[in-house]
């Protein structure tokens, strides 16, 4: 009989500046961002979305150079892990999670969601451990503390989270790795979604 592998998934968050020549091309803005978009596509159709494969920084980056425009005079890209968990609503439960590569202390954070009629996210506090916070007045606030745990050589994350009252689609937590370049190994998919793909563009002359 066969055996299907059940595959987790690391998600790639890409970011890119854009600053084009407006003097070299007839491209509206927008047409030069969805170059870069679709070349960010391509490169992920092209060399992600599988199992034991590595993300290469310089690899995307250039792929983003040839695929397009000559008017395109540099990138500022940076690329961030993205781990996605589902919670029950209004129910307490404890979630292991792993990027499988090392985190930069500091880096993790994750989108909102509601817990006690606030808007909250998790973020690690530098020493390993991971808290509740919401911000008051534009100032971040601890909720809740030690509601998990980062092993950061490992990637290793242990999330106890309480029970929350509403979030939109998935919970992410973000973080940078501390290699430009990161792999996965065994089940895990590593790929970009392209809802997590944000470009802005700015002219010049």
């Amino acid at each position: 009989m066969p055996v299907v592998v059940v595959p987790d998934y690391l998600y790639i968050n890409v970011t890119a500046g854009v600053l084009y020549s407006i003097g070299k091309t007839t491209l509206a803005p927008s047409d030069i961002q969805n170059q870069v978009i679709n070349a960010i596509n391509q490169y992920n159709n092209t060399y992600l979305n599988n199992f034991d494969i590595t993300f290469r920084y310089s690899k995307l980056s250039a792929y983003i150079d040839e695929a397009n425009d000559a008017s395109i005079l540099s990138v500022n890209l940076n690329a961030q892990m993205e781990l996605r968990f589902y919670p029950t609503i209004n129910q307490a439960q404890a979630f292991s999670l792993n990027y499988n590569n090392p985190v930069v202390s500091g880096s993790v954070i994750s989108n909102g969601f509601t817990y006690n009629n606030t808007v909250c996210f998790l973020n690690d506090d530098g020493n390993g451990n991971i808290d509740l916070s919401t911000l008051i007045s534009g100032n971040q606030t601890i909720v809740l503390n030690n509601v998990g745990t980062i092993n950061y050589t490992t990637g290793a994350a242990i999330i106890n989270l309480p029970a929350i009252t509403a979030y939109n689609n998935k919970i992410a937590l973000y973080a940078d790795s501390v290699s430009h370049d990161f792999t996965v190994k065994n089940n895990t998919i590593l790929l970009i979604d392209p809802a997590d793909v944000n470009v802005s563009v700015t002219a010049t002359a």
